[in-house]
Order: C-alpha cells, then sequence, then structure tokens
C-alpha cells in the first residue's frame, strides 16, 4: 500500500512537505499501527531527510522504534538529544554504540545539509534553529569542515531576512578560522535587499557606498584586500556576543613586513623570528601605524616581485627604507 516507485525523494518527504506537522505524524502512526515493518522501512531510507526524522521523535519513543532504526537515525537521535540534554530520550538510547569520528560526521553532514533549508513549525522554531547552529558549530569546530561554509552564509542572511537569532550560527562561521570565506559575504554587499546589504557590511566590518554603482568597486576591493593579506590575516575573535560591530579579521602587519605567514587562528608565525627579525621588530613596533602599513605594504610587494631586492632592501635599517619607500611612492616610475 505504501510502496512507490523510486523517486528522488522519500514518501515521507512527500507526505511531511504536502502535510501540516500534525497531519504528517498522524499518517505515519497510522502506518505503524498496520505494519510495522514497512513503518521502519520508511524512516530507515537512505533517502530520508532530517526533518522528517526530527518530526518523528515522538512517534520513535511511543512506539519504542529504536532496535529497528539504522545507525544513521540512531547517530542523528544521539547528537539531538547532547544539543537538548533530553534525559529521557538518551535512557532509551543508552544502550546504542555510536562511532565517532568520520561516521559521526557523514551523519552531521546529513542533518545539516538536509535540514538546515526548512524552518520547522511555528511552535518548534528556536529549537530546531538550536539544532542546526549546533551541528553547524560541531562540524566546524570538531571535524573542522569547511565544505558546509557557503550553506553556513545563505542560512544566515536568510534568518537575517526575516528577524531570526544569527549571533550563534556566526560565531560558528567565524570559528572555521578560514579568511577566504569571508568573500562568501561580499555578494551580499551587492543585493538588492538592504537587510542583506546592512548585514555583510558589518560581518565584513566595512563601510559600503550609498551609490548602487560603487558597490561592485567596494566588493572588488575587498576581495583584493583579502588576496593580497590572506597569508598575514588573523581572527581578533570578536563577534556579536562581545561587540555590536565586531571586527574579525585584522592584519599582522609585523609578519607583513617580514613576509611570514601566520597563522590565521593564534596570530603566530609559521616560522618563527630570527634574532635579526626580533631586534628590528622593537623598532617597528614605535612607528605610527601610517608608516608600519606603509612598510609591509611595501616589503610585501616586494617580496612577491623579486626576492633578491627584497634581501637588499631588508639589509637597511628601518629609517633608511621609510626614506626609500617613500621616495619611490613620491617617483613611481622609477625601477625598483
Amino acid at each position: 500500500m505504501y510502496v512507490t516507485k523510486s523517486q528522488n525523494s522519500s514518501l515521507l518527504d512527500r507526505e511531511r512537505s504536502r502535510r501540516s506537522p500534525v497531519s504528517y505524524c498522524t499518517y505515519y502512526r497510522n502506518i505503524l499501527v498496520q505494519n510495522r515493518t514497512q513503518a521502519l522501512a520508511l524512516i530507515n531510507d537512505t533517502k530520508l531527510k532530517f526533518p522528517s526524522l526530527y518530526l518523528l521523535i515522538q512517534e520513535i519513543i511511543d512506539f519504542n522504534l529504536f532496535s529497528g532504526l539504522n545507525t544513521r537515525n540512531i547517530t542523528a537521535l544521539k547528537i539531538y538529544t547532547d544539543v537538548f540534554h533530553n534525559q529521557n530520550l538518551s535512557t532509551k538510547l543508552y544502550s546504542y554504540v555510536i562511532t565517532k569520528g568520520f561516521f559521526e560526521q557523514q551523519v552531521l553532514r546529513w542533518m545539516f545539509h538536509t535540514g538546515h533549508k526548512w524552518q520547522g513549525p511555528k511552535e518548534e522554531f528556536d529549537d530546531y534553529d538550536a539544532l542546526m547552529d549546533a551541528t553547524a558549530a560541531i562540524l566546524i569546530k570538531k571535524y573542522q569542515d569547511k565544505s558546509i561554509l557557503p550553506s553556513v552564509v545563505n542560512l544566515i542572511f536568510q534568518r537575517n531576512r526575516n528577524n531570526l537569532f544569527i549571533h550563534n550560527l556566526v560565531w560558528s562561521f567565524f570559528q572555521s578560522y578560514d579568511p577566504n570565506s569571508f568573500k562568501l559575504i561580499t555578494r551580499y554587499i551587492l543585493s538588492v535587499n538592504q537587510k542583506d546589504r546592512e548585514l555583510a557590511a558589518k560581518l565584513l566590518h566595512l563601510n559600503t557606498p550609498h551609490d548602487p554603482s560603487q558597490r561592485q568597486r567596494a566588493v572588488d576591493s575587498y576581495r583584493s584586500w583579502i588576496s593580497e593579506n590572506k597569508p598575514y590575516l588573523y581572527f581578533t575573535e570578536e563577534h556579536f556576543q562581545s561587540s555590536s560591530a565586531p571586527n574579525p579579521l585584522a592584519v599582522d602587519l609585523e609578519a607583513k613586513y617580514f613576509s611570514k605567514e601566520v597563522s590565521p587562528r593564534h596570530k603566530k608565525p609559521l616560522q618563527p623570528y630570527t634574532q635579526d627579525e626580533l631586534q628590528s621588530l622593537r623598532t617597528f613596533h614605535q612607528l605610527p601605524n601610517k608608516e608600519k602599513e606603509m612598510l609591509a605594504t611595501y616589503s610585501h610587494r616586494l617580496h612577491q616581485k623579486n626576492l633578491h631586492l627584497w634581501k637588499q632592501w631588508m639589509d637597511h635599517n628601518i629609517d633608511e627604507q621609510i626614506k626609500l619607500v617613500k621616495a619611490r611612492l613620491n617617483h613611481p616610475n622609477d625601477n625598483d
């Protein structure tokens, strides 16, 4: 009665999409009463999406379906209990051992990728969003899974348009410690939606032009800034929980001056400074920020262009370097 030809979606997904949550759960209960084996086959379908499992948690408990669930579903339910500290469900799942590591990561991906676009029943908006936030956080923090970042960015902006909570999701995004991922946000500067533009500007800590014709230039400039400074960018740990206008990314000018790549998470050079470099840094620290930026930018670009000339330039003391750079800036057509 309930067997249908194979389609891209499972039968339960199709029924969930056309019914209210209450009607969907009643539909599944009726199948359970008539044919428990068929009901288990439907919920264990490899094409099932996570929301179709999520809505049936109470039915799973009431009909004690645990022993008939596949490992994917048991793992998802264990993750659910860990997030919400559901003692009742946790007790029932106690005897089921799940494999951490790669398999757990795959289940978390299944939960997030098949579930993040679904908004859930109105009475459970907050709980379901919190569960999606948690799956994203575990994937990013525990598994360093950057494959979900485009979807995370899309979800942040989708929620923001609907005035829903985004701070935890933004925090998880920052926890990727991936400067390149900020380029995913830049396209929202070009959005026709004002809320998109305002949020993108906040996340990028960017002043965007009011003139639409100038926004593409702002986007190109920011992307170029990321590309040039990527080896020297680090995360400041500022986020919406600590600031209304966080500045999440900054350039380590010292590292840029010495052309030393830094860890974006720890702001430490991947190769330690030599004693001579440390001595030069003491002088560099005392410079005004404008001169630090000038020297760091010139040093990086010269290093990229001509390593031999860069080494010669670095042999000069900092006062001489400043004079040389200012002379180059005043006569930009002169050869290095």
